[in-house]
């Protein structure tokens, strides 16, 4: 069972993750930024900021 992100700890991911989505050496860290929703969770968001897809599934 997943259990969901603690708040605090997500909203400090996220925005770590839009700071860096401005640095042009970003790459070196993540990959490219992957689009998602505007209405997508901030899960969503932020794993899309980390250069993976939050669609994915093995």
């Amino acid at each position: 069972m997943r259990q969901a992100p603690y708040p605090a700890a997500l909203r400090a991911a996220y925005d770590f993750l839009q700071a860096s989505a401005e640095d042009p050496s970003r790459d070196a860290i993540f990959g490219p930024i992957v689009p998602v929703p505007q209405d997508a969770s901030l899960l969503d968001r932020a794993i899309g900021l980390s250069g993976r897809n939050p669609g994915w599934t093995p």
